[in-house]
């Protein structure tokens, strides 16, 4: 899971995925970096390993039909390893509850979900996450213009 949530994966609070579809882009990218002799991880296994990676950015919803990982979207690559998994004969079992390439795979978290616990506590992370990185940024860049500052009031001597 380490290695897809990188190349595979962008983090959005505003977006969600059917869990199916998140987990058949994973099957596909699981056996491409370990062989196609290896037979590709069940649902469930996917499903323990991302709740193992203790990410708050990632939440798990449902409606009466479906399950959904909210915060996440696949990126290009992702959607590829969708594609191609779903088109493949190797997933046949793991495309009946997924959508077709080309559909809305991402789509928008619903206005009527805004307030539900884990929608709230995943997007408060996520805002967390981003003014974390927002000050790591702002710091580097404060000491790059006192160091040109410096740098400046050396030449003027």
């Amino acid at each position: 899971m380490a290695g897809f949530l990188p190349d595979c994966v962008e983090f959005d609070p505003k977006a969600r995925i059917k869990v199916a579809d998140f987990c058949l882009a994973f099957s596909a990218w699981f056996v491409e970096q370990k062989g196609e002799d290896r037979r590709p991880p069940s649902n469930d296994s996917i499903r323990k390993a991302l709740k193992a990676v203790g990410d708050g950015r990632i939440v798990t919803e449902r409606t009466k039909t479906s399950r959904y990982y909210c915060g996440v979207a696949l990126n290009k690559l992702g959607l590829r390893y969708h594609q191609s998994a779903y088109e493949s004969h190797i997933f046949e079992g793991k495309t009946a509850l997924t959508k077709a390439p080309g559909s809305d795979v991402n789509s928008l978290i619903p206005a009527a979900w805004d307030e539900r616990e884990s929608i709230i506590a995943m997007r408060a992370y996520h805002q967390r996450v981003t003014d974390a990185t927002s000050g790591v940024t702002d710091q580097r860049n404060e000491r790059r213009d006192l160091a040109e500052i410096v740098g400046e009031d050396d030449d003027d001597e």
